[in-house]
């Protein structure tokens, strides 16, 4: 199936409603504090979106929403900071956010991943290479990358850099890490960078 890949961006002010984008939608608290009520998220922490509406318990608080849908005309109120599309084979999958955390000058050597989905960068850089090319991603820069597309990352030389990642993966992926080394050479070589999972939820899309 065409499946759409969206990345929101939402600021909202004490006591403001926030409705979630239909469809699977991986939620980031990137500052201040969200309430359905009976549970409660602050700064930095990441969850699945199961409310139909939350609201704001902080002065001014700021989510991202990571979301993927079977329409390509996304209706939400927020920034689109992203929006692009896959081939997706699998009704059934898995929702997986995390966050990944390289130190300075790591490099996650030349690899793919199983799953397709949209990386946000929240400190740092990173020189993405791809076989279409290479792109220097920066503090709030977002990009998508598809299920199995070679790529390789190098962190900043000067801080260490962090992004947070949403991804639709197999079934048979759930709880268990992606990343495939493509060059043998790599394969022993030390890995620097550090996950973080949020959460692996099992939907249909």
């Amino acid at each position: 199936m065409q499946l759409y890949a969206h990345l929101y961006e939402q600021t909202l002010q004490q006591g403001d409603y926030f409705d979630p984008p239909q469809g699977q939608t991986a939620i980031w608290v990137k500052s201040g504090a969200l309430s359905d009520g009976v549970k409660h998220w602050i700064a930095g922490d990441g969850f699945y979106s199961t409310s139909l509406s939350m609201t704001s318990t902080s002065p001014s608080s700021t989510v991202l929403c990571f979301n993927f849908h079977v329409s390509a005309n996304g209706l939400h109120s927020g920034k689109t900071l992203l929006k692009s599309k896959c081939n997706w084979p699998d009704i059934t999958c898995i929702l997986r956010l995390d966050s990944v955390t390289f130190p300075k000058d790591a490099i996650a050597y030349r690899h793919v991943h199983a799953g397709a989905g949209i990386r946000y960068l929240i400190r740092g850089g990173l020189e993405i290479k791809s076989d279409h090319g290479a792109d220097y991603m920066k503090n709030g820069n977002a990009w998508f990358e598809d299920a199995n597309s070679p790529v390789k990352a190098t962190a900043s030389a000067t801080q260490s850099s962090q992004f947070i990642r949403a991804m639709l993966l197999p079934v048979e992926y759930e709880g268990k890490p992606t990343i495939k080394f493509l060059n043998p050479e790599d394969i022993d070589k030390p890995k620097e960078q550090t996950n973080h999972r949020f959460f692996d939820q099992r939907v249909t899309l």
